[in-house]
């Protein structure tokens, strides 16, 4: 059995072994489980990978690939001429929400990438029904007063697992 990439290797007929000059093994990754932080040239190696063969990867549906930190990517993608076959949500973590406090705010943070790219000549296909979302950015906590009464609110977390933001040192009225 030949990959589909050697087109010099016939499927039928006469084989020659001067039709095999030149051919490469395509090393095939299946990713059929949920994963965290998923890390190409890890998974692939891990999974037997030389290394040098081309890479071919398949993201079965019904799964999801994510990330739990807003600097890390839910897919890296640092294989060159990786060619990758998309069918389920990457999604990346969103942001934490602002926190009002009486010492001062603390800003609301950016969501995180769903998919970092570093290699090159990479081929991504993303089959119907499948999304790539990076993580939404958290709400700002706000301070105000109405009615003589200082309130707060924290902001709400970004799509994709950001924490909605925090109260502290004040009181929270009613509008």
């Amino acid at each position: 059995y030949t990959t589909s990439n050697n087109t010099s290797v016939p499927t039928s007929g006469a084989i020659n072994f001067t039709n095999f000059y030149g051919a490469t093994r395509i090393f095939t990754l299946t990713i059929s489980a949920n994963t965290q932080e998923a890390d190409l040239s890890a998974l692939a190696t891990a999974a037997g990978w030389d290394g040098s063969a081309p890479l071919e990867v398949f993201i079965n549906s019904s799964i999801y690939v994510w990330s739990d930190s807003i600097s890390t990517p839910a897919l890296l993608v640092n294989v060159n001429n990786a060619v990758i076959f998309n069918s389920v949500l990457i999604m990346g973590r969103g942001g934490n929400g602002g926190t009002s406090r009486g010492t001062g705010n603390i800003a609301a943070q950016a969501g995180g990438s769903a998919i970092n790219v570093t290699g090159t000549g990479v081929l991504l296909t993303n089959n119907a029904s499948a999304f790539i979302a990076g993580g939404g950015g958290g709400g700002a906590g706000a301070t105000g007063v109405a009615s003589g009464q200082t309130w707060r609110s924290g902001g709400g977390g970004g799509a994709g697992g950001g924490l909605g933001g925090t109260t502290t040192n004040g009181s929270t009225g009613t509008l």
